[in-house]
């Protein structure tokens, strides 16, 4: 008997899902919310010239489109979305792994909003104080607004 289709085998919208997951992950989105947001982001995609065609060919690096939908949904469903390395920057698996501890050591459990740890390294003076190098990238947000305590989601 054949098995029948899913998600992925003929459809390039990979990038999509994995926001629509970490939305579900982090702010409990169920399935009629999660297919609202497909929609409004295939529909969006279908009003920019090119946009479109570049995700079902391919033809993107998906960092755009990823970004674009968080900033989309940002009032409604928050993420904070951290880069700890340059663009371009050639990075060992220990530097990953150390990042990632890094980032799990800093996430509070429970904190109020006036604790969040990440608000203190975004300040250059705060950050030379708790020992992380001036110009360091972790911790700066890829999408504007404040600084406030929220699920976040490591890129």
């Amino acid at each position: 008997m054949l098995k029948p289709f899913f998600q992925g085998k003929l459809d390039t919208f990979c990038a999509i899902y994995a926001v629509l997951n970490a939305l579900r992950l982090t702010h409990g989105i169920q399935t009629l919310k999660a297919r609202d947001i497909l929609n409004e982001t295939l529909l969006s995609l279908a009003e920019k010239p090119g946009a479109l065609r570049a995700v079902l060919e391919q033809d993107t690096d998906y960092m755009q489109l990823v970004d674009d939908m968080i900033q989309a949904r940002q009032q409604r469903y928050p993420l904070l979305v951290e880069k700890p390395f340059a663009e371009g920057e050639a990075v060992s698996p220990d530097a990953l792994w150390e990042a990632c501890r890094e980032w799990l050591a800093l996430q509070p459990r429970g904190r109020s909003r006036d604790a969040d740890p990440a608000r203190e390294l975004r300040d250059p003076q705060r950050r030379r104080a708790a020992g992380t190098p001036a110009g360091h990238p972790a911790q700066q947000s890829a999408l504007p607004g404040p600084a406030v305590a929220r699920p976040r989601l490591l890129a």
